[in-house]
């Protein structure tokens, strides 16, 4: 289920490097968005310290590690994190969460077979953390990858053509 593109990657490498330009970069998440026969498969790939903090703040009682952790995790990115297209809300059901040494995995899947017109995704994960908080999303589809970035009020526009086709093969 880990299994990234070379781009999330080379993202994820950024983020938990051990140098002074990491320590100083923007609080930041990584979503991966996949085709998988009929429905839109998400990955959230929550960076341990901030997953953390997001928790210390809802909880202060509760284990980052714990089943109580990670659900009121998946709870706080279910509030945080929404897409739409024309036909409005595209409701992703959780599926499960997991934890590394290095971050919070939480998994999505929206039934759908097509998007009808343009995605919009707005992210406010760790927002409540940083107004300077950035989302990052990979979209794999058989016409290639894409990344997009969502920071600041305003949701990002992915249009159609990322989506067009709807079968991808792993």
């Amino acid at each position: 289920m880990k299994n990234l593109s070379f781009l999330a990657l080379t993202l994820l490498m950024f983020f938990t490097a051990p140098t002074s330009a990491a320590a100083d970069a923007p609080t930041a998440t990584l979503t991966q968005m996949r085709w998988q026969k009929g429905s839109l498969d998400l990955v959230h790939f929550l960076p341990l310290p901030d997953a953390t903090e997001v928790l210390s703040r809802i909880d202060d009682s509760v284990e980052v590690f714990s089943t109580e952790g990670l659900t009121l995790l998946t709870l706080y990115v279910s509030a945080t994190f929404s897409m739409s297209d024309d036909n409005g809300a595209i409701r992703a059901e959780n599926i499960i969460a997991e934890a590394d040494d290095d971050f919070i995995y939480l998994y999505q899947v929206a039934e759908i077979d097509a998007v009808s017109g343009e995605l919009v995704v707005d992210s406010q994960i760790f927002r409540d953390l940083t107004t300077e908080a950035v989302t990052y999303i990979n979209i794999e589809s058989d016409s290639g990858s894409i990344l997009q970035t969502v920071s600041g009020d305003v949701p990002a526009r992915l249009g159609a053509q990322p989506f067009a086709r709807q079968a991808v093969s792993f």
